[in-house]
């Protein structure tokens, strides 16, 4: 029996099997414009909500911080670790940017990255707010110029097993680190680049625990060489400029340098890693752990380690070298001064209180 049309009604069309999941071209279209559209939507909307953060975190205008973000352990916070909020920090903005780290302990290894310029790390002081890391890389890499840190501890805890564990790697151009406590076994500071301010700070260590090739001045500091067993030795500083006519070296002034647990440890104030190494010590106070500078008869003539106005049984001793000048001319120390070895005046901010001369 044939099947034909039921009471006149046209046959239907067949449909055959293949033709099941054919799309009509007009959809297809539709659909790729849609996914193209919501591609741009998401994109769109990451950058806005990118935009509200960061106007979010706008800090008031007159004020030193152009947008700030809160490290917290608990309580109201952005974020809960250093890392994440230098993250979020603005890359080559000429505006401030600060991260307020509360009290608590980071354990963290945070590096300021060299786009993240203008930055700074504010605490609520030493022993309170501590970023502390156990390792052969430093706690705190800093890479971006214009950076500061300000009432921190920063800490590398690993013991002697780790000798290069250092607490800070300073490579920032202008930087300042003003009232931190920067700890390590050895190596607690690598000075990098010019240049470098150091003011109120309490830092520790054992073997060239300041070292590096900068321009540093190291003002109203505490440093403090650690316990090492009785048949080794403490050695301040390991200034390595390796170039003439660079003008870098470390200065130290109005500061202490002291030795503590032990009383029979010897300590020097620096000893050369560069053939072109330069140390001042000036107008500090050095206790009676304090031996002078760590020099024989192969340290390079190029090598400048000076002495002015100190005070304390350790400003006594005398190191017999022509690597060692004992300056007894206030004009030649003023060369050694915030004024003009740091030339502080062109750009040390007005809130870090500085001395700019011999006192």
């Amino acid at each position: 029996m044939m099947n034909g049309p039921v009471n006149g009604a046209p046959a239907p069309v067949p449909v055959y099997a293949d033709e099941m999941h054919r799309r009509p071209s007009w959809i297809c279209t539709n659909r790729t414009n849609l996914l193209k559209a919501g591609y741009v939507c998401v994109f769109l909307g990451l950058a806005v909500w990118q935009l509200v953060v960061l106007v979010s975190h706008r800090s008031k205008p007159h004020g030193p911080c152009y947008y700030s973000f809160v490290v917290a352990k608990r309580g109201r916070r952005d974020f809960s670790t250093v890392v994440e909020a230098v993250d979020a920090v603005p890359d080559n903005s000429p505006l401030t940017s600060c991260v307020h780290i509360r009290r608590g302990i980071y354990r963290e290894n945070v590096v300021i990255g060299p786009t993240k310029v203008h930055l700074r790390l504010l605490g609520d002081g030493m022993g309170k707010s501590n970023i502390i890391f156990n390792g052969s890389s430093p706690t705190l890499r800093v890479m971006g110029s214009h950076f500061m840190a300000r009432d921190l501890t920063i800490e590398n805890d690993s013991g002697p097993e780790k000798v290069h564990g250092s607490a800070l790697d300073n490579w920032g151009a202008n930087s300042i680190l003003y009232r931190c406590s920067i700890v390590a076994y050895s190596a607690t500071i690598f000075a990098q680049e010019t240049f470098q301010f150091y003011r109120g700070c309490n830092i520790q260590g054992s073997k060239y625990f300041i070292c590096g090739a900068a321009r540093a001045l190291f003002q109203r500091c505490t440093i403090e060489a650690t316990i090492v067993p009785p048949d080794e030795m403490a050695v301040i500083t390991g200034q390595s400029n390796k170039h003439d006519g660079t003008g870098n070296g470390f200065v130290f002034h109005l500061c202490k340098l002291s030795t503590v647990g032990s009383t029979l440890s010897k300590t020097f104030l620096g000893g050369p890693l560069g053939a072109f190494a330069k140390t001042v010590v000036m107008q500090s106070s050095l206790d009676a752990s304090i031996v002078g500078w760590l020099v024989n008869a192969s340290t390079p003539r190029t090598v400048y380690f000076g002495e002015y106005d100190n005070s304390g049984p350790g400003a006594s001793t005398r190191t017999n070298s022509s690597c060692v000048r004992h300056i007894d001319n206030e004009s030649v120390a003023k060369n050694f001064t915030v004024r003009v070895f740091l030339e502080g005046k062109t750009w040390l901010p007005r809130d870090v209180p500085y001395d700019l001369g011999i006192v």
